[in-house]
């Protein structure tokens, strides 16, 4: 999906269009088409800070290091500042698929082994 915006009786509308509709030829029509943005992106924000404050969740991806380590990596994914940064967000999210039922976010877990 893609972001995009309209404006209608003097309101600013920010949504996100699925590719399929900007280029049907290129991409199979899913079945949602656009979603408010404000709606999918408090969604991402609040299922990523509770994956990042999750000790067991980044314990697995980080398992490979010394305990030492772990233990700052996982300290760092608790305690971000800023949840919502747009660079913490676009670093960490590999991909978003929403369809009617089911939102799955995966992680990069290469970015998050960097923290």
């Amino acid at each position: 999906m893609s972001p995009s915006a309209s404006n209608a009786n003097n309101k600013h509308y920010r949504y996100y269009v699925s590719q399929s509709i900007k280029n049907p030829v290129d991409y199979e029509r899913g079945e949602i088409t656009k979603i408010s943005a404000g709606e999918i992106e408090k969604f991402v924000i609040e299922t990523t800070k509770e994956f990042l404050q999750d000790k067991e969740q980044i314990q697995k991806i980080v398992s490979e290091y010394k305990i030492s380590k772990q233990n700052k990596l996982i300290y760092t994914a608790q305690n971000i500042q800023d949840y919502s940064e747009p660079k913490l967000i676009r670093a960490i999210i590999n991909k978003i698929v929403i369809s009617k039922n089911l939102i799955e976010i995966t992680y990069n877990e290469a970015s998050i082994r960097k923290f």
